[in-house]
């Protein structure tokens, strides 16, 4: 006997849905299978959304840039920062995608004024080793954050301003260098601020730690 199915969901009630996977899935990549899951994910939106053209487009994207290996996004952060393990790095850059293509659940937007000074500030800040919750009082709280939430866990924050056309920064932390991920009393340090629409290997403005994390 089949089973009776009182209610299929609506089209809205589906895309809803993955929409929620695709967020969670961008904020812990690792949990929940990496790269390729959240590429799953993101492809069924955009069939839904009958903008499967706009995500390959995007990807395509990534790899003109150098975002974008054989290995998906965290490809591109290991051959530049071999030591640098932050379960959000990968999740931020396609959350940077999905800001642009309505997907992304931001927590707040930055008002133009704090866009422009964050863009100015960027090399000044960098400039010496700056930790998270001193760069959060700087700058306010983020659109998102990708990555673990205990307190010395690597992360990466992400704020946007209410225009998806303009690109989103992302703001990389990690312990200090030689330091065991995540190890207790171990600080977070900014290891540098990336913009999502320059070439990867040109994306960011390293701090010292950034710079003692770079493979040259």
């Amino acid at each position: 006997m089949n089973a009776t199915i009182p209610h299929r969901p609506s089209l809205d009630d589906v895309r809803r849905y993955h929409i929620d996977q695709l967020n969670v899935a961008m904020r812990r990549p690792s949990t929940f299978g990496g790269d390729l899951v959240i590429e799953l994910l993101a492809r069924s939106v955009a069939y839904i959304d009958g903008a499967a053209d706009h995500w390959d487009r995007a990807v395509e994207g990534l790899r003109s840039r150098g975002a974008f290996s054989s290995i998906g996004v965290r490809g591109a952060f290991h051959g530049m920062f071999p030591d640098y393990y932050d379960d959000g790095a990968s999740g931020s850059v396609y959350g940077e995608l999905a800001w642009r293509l309505g997907w992304l659940a931001v927590d707040r937007l930055m008002t133009p004024g704090e866009y422009a000074r964050l863009q100015d500030e960027a090399a000044r800040w960098c400039a010496v080793d700056c930790g998270y919750e001193e760069t959060i009082a700087e700058f306010g709280p983020p659109s998102a954050i990708f990555g673990s939430q205990s307190r010395n866990n690597p992360r990466t924050i992400l704020y946007a301003v209410d225009d998806p056309t303009r690109e989103s920064v992302s703001l990389h932390f990690t312990n200090p260098f030689g330091v065991e991920v995540g190890s207790p009393g171990a600080p977070l340090i900014l290891l540098g601020i990336r913009r999502s629409d320059a070439r990867f290997n040109e994306a960011f403005t390293l701090t010292p730690t950034g710079s003692a994390y770079l493979d040259e």
